[in-house]
């Protein structure tokens, strides 16, 4: 090793060549008396010149090797990747934050050289922050993240960092480990999922009050807009995947629908699309935007709960452009089957709901790549948040008629306490529990349903419909938050 030390990049299979700045002549001048400022050899300008206005992964950080900083830079890396490795997975960026923080300030009471380190995480980025003893300058670092859901791999991943605190794994196993998780298969293949599309548009149609026709046509769209959902993701160009891919399903979804109730006109169309398009709605999104908002992430909140609203709007896009192209000469839809001539399909009775509800449970449950051990205790609490709205909904208001807002408040409060306590006795997500169950609520599909309505000209059901998607994200955020202050989750995110 050079009396100056060998560079090393983190991350980096090979060493950068150490470029040596250019030094300005005695006085600042070159001899002439217009002074001249240092430039960048030909090197530097190509890199730089090249170099993205913003990373797109955790940069490589260049640190000495005999540097006393670098055990901790290294140990400093290999926990952002952990955090962002759990935003992908489906956790909230204020419970990352929480755990990367208290995870560092671990190393931190461990180094004499560094006297804080912090990350914080907004809508888009995640800046990772170190201060050295020796400087009052921090060195931070931003980098883009990228938001998902599969709560298998959250659940691998809680057991991972579980490890962590307990001392049973380090920080220099993580980079394997955590290929390990990325690289795991699906708890469901292409068949199970496909069934679950089935399944929800078969149970769906009947707990929005549909028929068996209704039922029997979403059972067919889930199985049909499922396989465009392949099909789009296998054979479309990447830039197209999104949000054209749900365009597109809501497309066929809106066409067939129509085509069918040109044949039947006792089909309930509306219904039948939300079959379809049972997934791809927003629910996921919306429900993450309530809990940042709970937690405090105002900007956060609101920008997924806009980004929510934007992936509706395409939806809206699709199944309205698919139903006018099939069923313009009809006038769309939106005919209750009373108006027609009298010959509706049965509406399923209401004991059929101790079927349809735990259907649609568990086909959330798979669709959010929920782990096998994990699908009972998400089926129930999906289920305690269903009975409560069923229960507490029909409590009458001073006017007499019920009011299904009580019920939406009881309910989150009551799925967030036991996803709360699940989480605390299992040490895991709690968003592993409460993500399908806040779904299941339907503030999106509510929303869904006034959009359409607005647009076959059914606007005051519509509008009515739509301000009932606000309300509803409301009731929900103030039961998730009443919550969260009477349980908190576990330190495990």
């Amino acid at each position: 090793m050079s009396d100056e030390g060998e560079e090393v990049a983190l991350g980096t299979a090979e060493n950068p060549q150490q470029q040596q700045a250019p030094s300005l002549p005695p006085n600042g001048t070159n001899g002439d008396e217009k002074p001249q400022l240092p430039q960048l050899p030909p090197q530097e300008k190509a890199r730089h010149s090249n170099m993205p206005s913003r990373p797109q992964s955790l940069p490589p950080i260049e640190m000495d090797a005999s540097s006393s900083l670098f055990p901790f830079v290294l140990k400093f890396e290999r926990a952002v990747d952990l955090g962002l490795a759990a935003l992908r997975y489906g956790a909230g960026g204020i419970a990352v934050e929480r755990f990367l923080n208290g995870l560092l300030l671990k190393y931190v009471s461990q180094s004499n050289e560094i006297s804080h380190a912090v990350v914080r995480i907004s809508n888009t980025e995640l800046f990772c922050s170190i201060v050295t003893t020796e400087s009052q300058w921090p060195v931070t670092v931003i980098t883009d993240m990228k938001e998902g859901y599969h709560l298998d791999k959250l659940s691998r991943w809680a057991d991972l960092a579980q490890a962590l605190l307990q001392g049973r794994e380090t920080l220099a196993t993580t980079p394997s480990l955590l290929d390990d998780i990325a690289s795991a298969p699906d708890p469901y293949g292409v068949f199970v999922i496909g069934l679950a599309w089935v399944f929800v548009g078969f149970g769906l149609p009947p707990v929005l009050g549909g028929t068996w026709l209704d039922a029997g046509v979403g059972s067919l769209l889930g199985l049909v807009c499922y396989l465009t959902y392949l099909s789009f993701a296998k054979y479309a160009p990447p830039s197209y995947q999104n949000p054209w891919n749900n365009v597109f399903v809501a497309f066929v979804a809106g066409a067939i629908s129509a085509g069918v109730n040109l044949a039947v006109p006792q089909l309930n169309v509306i219904f039948t699309i939300l079959s379809g398009i049972a997934f791809p709605l927003p629910g996921y999104t919306v429900s993450l935007g309530v809990a940042e908002l709970a937690d405090g992430r105002v900007v956060a909140g609101m920008a997924h709960l806009v980004g929510g609203l934007v992936t509706l709007g395409w939806l809206l896009l699709g199944a309205f452009v698919g139903v006018i192209i099939v069923d313009r000469p009809a006038g769309g839809p939106g005919l209750s089957p009373d108006e027609e001539d009298g010959t509706i399909s049965t509406v399923p009775p209401k004991y059929w709901q101790a079927l349809f509800v735990p259907m649609l449970c568990a086909s959330l449950a798979v669709g959010f790549q929920t782990s096998y051990k994990d699908v009972p205790w998400s089926i129930l609490c999906q289920g305690i948040a269903f009975c409560l709205v069923v229960a507490f909904g029909y409590i009458p208001t001073e006017d007499g008629t019920p009011s299904s807002n009580l019920g939406i408040v009881v309910s989150s409060v009551g799925m967030t306490l036991f996803s709360n306590a699940w989480s605390r006795l299992r040490h895991k997500p709690t968003q592993i529990l409460l993500v399908p169950a806040i779904v299941l609520q339907v503030s999106g599909t509510i929303g869904f349903r006034g959009i359409i309505s607005i647009g076959i000209g059914d606007k005051e059901t519509g509008t009515q419909q739509f301000l009932q998607m606000f309300l509803v994200a409301m009731m929900i955020f103030l039961g998730v938050a009443v919550g969260m202050s009477i349980l908190p989750p576990s330190d495990i995110l």
